[in-house]
Order: structure tokens, then C-alpha cells, then sequence
């Protein structure tokens, strides 16, 4: 029962603070402590110093709170499932579009690729064809060629021959 007392007493007992208005962390901080608040420290002080099994008694109760309270935040954390629910609820969501996406993209690939496909299919065939133009105007002149010697033997034979009958 004192021990509920004094944890009481220093629970309900705020110490004024003053700050000395330097923010370095070793900086000296003045404590402004009224009488009434000194007196209840002397007093549990005094308790605590008096019964040394009260004060194994008050730093046991405190620590036993104290680690109860990491306990109870440790198991609320561990059986809260909705923040795990919503972690593996995003992990899925961000690989789901991942997937999406990358199903996306090889849809816009293969269409690409065809497209390159029938360009290079319609590019052999306007090749092919132009070779093929250039084989027949290639024959066409040596026909043509072929004919025109032919025509100037036959021209030139019968120039000879008129030559020689004259």
C-alpha cells in the first residue's frame, strides 16, 4: 500500500522547469522546485531510505510495470494483423502492376515486331522486284545490242557484197 502511495505521490507532483534557453544537449537546466514538492520528495525519500525491502519493493513494482508494458506493446504489435494484412495487401498491389505492366510492354513488342517483320517482308519484295527490273532491262539491251550487231553485219555484208558486184 505505500508503495501505491508514494508512486502517487511522485506521480501527482510536476516539477516546474525552467529553460535556460540553450538547446546544446549538455546544457546546465535550472530546476525551480517549490517547497511543497521538496517536501513531498524529503518525505519519499525518506519512506525509501527507512524500509530497504519497500524500496526493493517500489523499484520491483516499476520494473515489473515497465516490462509489462514492452510485453503488452510487443504482443499488440504482433497480433495487430491489419498493419501485416495491409503490408502484404500493398506488397501485392505493387506486384500486380509490375506484372501488368511488364505484360504491357511485351504486348507493345510483338506488335512492333511483326510491324518490322512485314516492313522487311515488303522491303524484299520491292528488292526483288527492282532486280528483277534490272535483269530484264539488262537483257533487253543485250537483245537489243545483239540485234543492232546483227543488223550492221548484214548491212556491212551487203555493203560488201554490192562493192565487190560492182
Amino acid at each position: 500500500m505505500r508503495a501505491i502511495v508514494l508512486f502517487a505521490i511522485l506521480a501527482a507532483t510536476p516539477l516546474a522547469v525552467a529553460d535556460t534557453g540553450s538547446a546544446a544537449p549538455g546544457a546546465k537546466i535550472d530546476a525551480k522546485i517549490d517547497a511543497k514538492t521538496l517536501a513531498l520528495e524529503q518525505t519519499c525519500k525518506e519512506a525509501l531510505n527507512a524500509d530497504p525491502k519497500f524500496a526493493e519493493h517500489v523499484v520491483a513494482t516499476i520494473n515489473d510495470q515497465t516490462a509489462q508494458q514492452h510485453i503488452d506493446a510487443a504482443d499488440h504489435i504482433a497480433k495487430n494483423e491489419l498493419h501485416v494484412i495491409m503490408a502484404y495487401a500493398a506488397m501485392w498491389i505493387v506486384a500486380a502492376g509490375f506484372v501488368i505492366f511488364l505484360w504491357r510492354r511485351q504486348q507493345d513488342l510483338k506488335a512492333e515486331i511483326e510491324m518490322l517483320r512485314n516492313d522487311l517482308a515488303v522491303a524484299a519484295k520491292a528488292e526483288e522486284d527492282a532486280k528483277a527490273r534490272a535483269d530484264a532491262d539488262a537483257k533487253a539491251k543485250a537483245d537489243a545490242d545483239a540485234k543492232a550487231k546483227a543488223k550492221a553485219k548484214v548491212v556491212g555484208d551487203a555493203k560488201a557484197d554490192a562493192k565487190e558486184t560492182k
